[in-house]
């Protein structure tokens, strides 16, 4: 409890010089355009337009990523801190043009946004490594069955700043306490059996070590569920999958606005590269498919074609590949910046998308992952969408059950508010290379362990791998 107290404080501390270096950076760009002049009819509208940046910088910080940033890379620390300075420089601007009737100069925003980034980032690098030599390298375990080696390549891949994977064990595995007494943090997988999984947890639990869970469905399905009672009896009544009607008609307001917007605003990038897919092979600038929806309704997909005319006449219904060969130089491009998926706002226009949901897939892909991961029938409980929980947390390497599960916890966890924020965290990844091009192939454990020289302790039986989990 008391490091749990030290941290909230410490993270508000963050917040407080975040919001100090913020003031002070537009109070430096307002003399730097006015000079000392404090003229009432100027300077008193500024002051008053403070307490809503302050409130707006708060909302941009947590969307882009800046409220914990210990697993993240400096570089996208940094990254984030551009965008949130950015985007709270254009919203000032906006607001003061439209909203409280004072076109202050625009040179004001521009040096608030240069001077913003610059204080916040050398703040916020002072407190990722700060923050980093505190926590220091915890020993990692990951328990659990087939998915364990994959938990721990992505780990090593993803988190090695923070932890240091120790070992790898089959739950089953008769040395499980012993690798639990070397390790100051588990994680634990999701195909532990469900009465051991309760038992590892509670033991867990008593020797204070730090826990994560990879989530079933089921658990997830409890996340916001109501506590009731019958009787004397607690019970816990689950919420159902699916949005209100209120929060349909508020979905489909701002998909309808953004759609639009969108449309006007990326009409000479559709017009570019149109131009550059018509000329690489004379082909069709757009393509379409059958995609699902809501309620499992088939829809035409739109997008700007990025593969080779008729590429799947030769290989059939098939994911793209990292280096796919089909996949044209123009479309590569546009590929990796998701700029080929901008037709498909005419989808989310005609009512047939939203802006915010789990990305429509092929039926026969979508039969195929049903029968094999429980929770991916729930994707279609809402409507397919552009972007969503899997796509700016995940990425196109996802497993099929990841990304199930992220959508799962969108549709438990949507509120109009968390679509903004997962709207603005997609212009944060459009430009980062993990985030699309293809699917990759993964190494295993074994293959990771060596190719780096780890110390790993790999108890992994064949039959985590050969046999169905209880």
């Amino acid at each position: 409890m008391g490091k749990r107290v030290r941290t909230d404080l410490g993270d508000l501390l963050i917040l407080t010089v975040d919001i100090m270096l913020l003031v002070i950076a537009y109070i430096l760009s307002y003399f730097l355009v006015y000079g000392t002049s404090t003229n009432s009819l100027v300077w008193n509208p500024f002051v008053e337009s403070v307490p809503v940046m302050v409130l707006l910088y708060i909302f941009l910080m947590t969307s882009y990523g800046l409220w914990k940033t210990m697993r993240l890379s400096l570089g996208e620390v940094i990254y984030s801190v551009f965008l949130t300075a950015g985007t709270l420089s254009a919203l000032n601007f906006l607001i003061s043009r439209f909203i409280i009737d004072r076109a202050y100069p625009k040179y004001i925003f521009m040096a608030g946004f240069v001077l913003a980034f610059i204080l916040l980032s050398i703040w916020r690098t002072l407190v990722y490594w700060l923050q980093i030599a505190e926590h220091g390298r915890k020993n990692l375990l990951i328990i659990g069955g087939k998915d364990a080696g994959r938990i721990a390549v992505k780990a090593i891949e993803g988190m090695s700043r923070l932890y240091q994977v120790r070992a790898v064990a089959d739950w089953r595995s008769r040395n499980v306490s012993k690798y639990i007494e070397e390790n100051e943090v588990v994680f634990l997988s999701d195909d532990i059996g469900g009465e051991e999984k309760s038992r590892l947890i509670d033991m867990l639990m008593s020797m204070k070590k730090s826990v994560y869970v990879v989530p079933k469905s089921y658990e997830i399905n409890i996340l916001k569920a109501h506590f009731e009672r019958v009787s004397d009896k607690p019970l816990i009544k689950l919420r159902r999958l699916e949005l209100t009607i209120e929060q349909r008609f508020l979905k489909r307001i701002l998909d309808l606005v953004l759609s639009v917007i969108g449309l006007i605003l990326f009409s000479p990038v559709v017009a570019a590269a149109a131009w550059k897919i018509k000329a690489y092979d004379k082909g069709s600038v757009f393509y379409t498919q059958e995609r699902l929806t809501r309620g499992n309704k088939v829809f035409r997909i739109c997008k700007l074609r990025s593969m080779v005319i008729d590429a799947e006449k030769e290989t059939g219904p098939s994911l793209v590949n990292f280096e796919d060969e089909r996949v044209t130089p123009i479309g590569r491009r546009l590929r990796a910046n998701r700029l080929d998926e901008i037709p498909q706002l005419f989808n989310v226009l005609k009512g047939e998308m939203s802006i915010v949901g789990p990305r429509p897939e092929r039926q026969s892909f979508f039969e195929e992952f049903s029968r094999n991961i429980p929770d991916y029938k729930y994707r279609t409980v809402v409507k397919a969408g552009l972007t969503g929980y899997a796509q700016v947390y995940g990425s196109y390497t996802s497993s099929p059950e990841d990304k199930a599960k992220y959508d799962l916890l969108y549709i438990k966890e949507y509120s109009f508010l968390r679509d903004i924020k997962i709207i603005l965290l997609t212009m944060k990844i459009m430009f980062m290379k993990d985030k699309a091009g293809g699917v990759r192939k993964e190494p295993d454990i074994y293959e990771l362990a060596r190719e780096r020289g780890l110390d790993i302790t790999i108890d992994i039986s064949e039959a985590a791998f050969s046999q169905d989990m209880p």
